[in-house]
């Protein structure tokens, strides 16, 4: 699909993606988590390491394609699916109710993808009345990452929720910096720049700048990478402030950079831009000194 995609073509999801999901999806003789695992859509860093030039906004299409496609398409079947492994007792951290948590999660979140609104007022009840916290997270990442105008609402009741809960605050800050962005919705570097302005977050806090910066950076390609290069201005700033209040912190954020020729060649100049700009910072740390010359020098 990403070729196709390249080329200018129409996305098509291949006959037996969808002959191997639906038989996966219905064969209820394979245990919940098992399924849960083999239906996952592929990452979508993973899937750019096996390219020979990286386009994020491709792989992007192809993937946000095929979880449509295939939501749209299995829409009546995912919804039993979600309802029949719906955990019925109380909560246990075992494995059989944490696969069948994790099925239905699942496929609560292909068909909202597929965009069935019954979807959407389903994953909205379960973030309102889940009990655990596996459930409402699901949940809340499930319409964050879809089209719904709902994310706004959740996300705020969810902050209400976790504000005095740092580790919860945390994964807050992680699925919106994970989040796409669709039209007419602010750019995920907006909401991130906006983020680090809020009281809950410092970045002085090693934690929350993992949470929420080395997520963005390092695990949302079609956001941080953007074709205008502002992804890559923003890690340059981040990087300089990071490194004096905490080089280690710093370092860490700085490797986001260091496959900068994997890239389309517009993509990889305006990383070589950022990379030589922070490495002409004189009062740079020697660890981030380090990871930025070599990431500019190793072929």
């Amino acid at each position: 699909m990403v070729d196709e995609i390249e080329r200018g073509e129409e996305a098509v999801v291949p006959e037996i993606w969808i002959r191997t999901f639906g038989k996966i999806l219905k064969d209820t003789q394979i245990s919940p988590a098992f399924r849960a695992c083999a239906l996952a859509m592929p990452d979508e860093t993973a899937i750019a390491q096996e390219r020979v030039l990286i386009n994020p906004d491709t792989v992007h299409k192809a993937v946000f394609a095929a979880r449509e496609a295939l939501g749209s398409r299995f829409a009546q079947d995912l919804a039993m699916t979600a309802q029949t492994e719906t955990v019925t007792e109380p909560y246990r951290p075992d494995a059989a109710q944490s696969g069948k948590r994790a099925l239905k999660n699942l496929a609560l979140d292909y068909w909202l993808a597929g965009g069935s609104a019954k979807a959407l007022l389903g994953v909205r009840e379960q973030f309102e009345k889940a009990d655990n916290l596996t459930d409402r997270l699901a949940a809340l990442t499930s319409i964050v990452f879809s089209r719904s105008p709902a994310k706004a609402d959740v996300l705020n009741a969810a902050a209400k929720l976790w504000y005095k809960e740092p580790l919860l605050l945390n994964k807050w800050f992680t699925v919106q910096a994970l989040a796409p962005s669709f039209k007419d919705e602010l750019p995920v570097l907006d909401r991130v720049r906006a983020l680090m302005g809020y009281d809950v977050f410092s970045v002085k806090n090693p934690n929350n700048v993992y949470a929420l910066l080395g997520a963005f950076f390092n695990r949302n390609p079609a956001e941080f990478h953007r074709a205008d290069g502002l992804g890559y201005e923003f890690w340059a700033d981040t990087i300089l402030q990071l490194d004096s209040v905490n080089t280690h912190v710093a370092s860490r954020m700085a490797r986001a950079l260091e496959n900068w020729r994997r890239y389309e060649p517009k993509r990889a100049k305006l990383m070589y831009k950022a990379l030589t700009r922070v490495a002409a910072c004189s009062t740079l740390s020697p660890a981030v000194r380090e990871i930025v010359e070599k990431a500019l020098t190793h072929h």
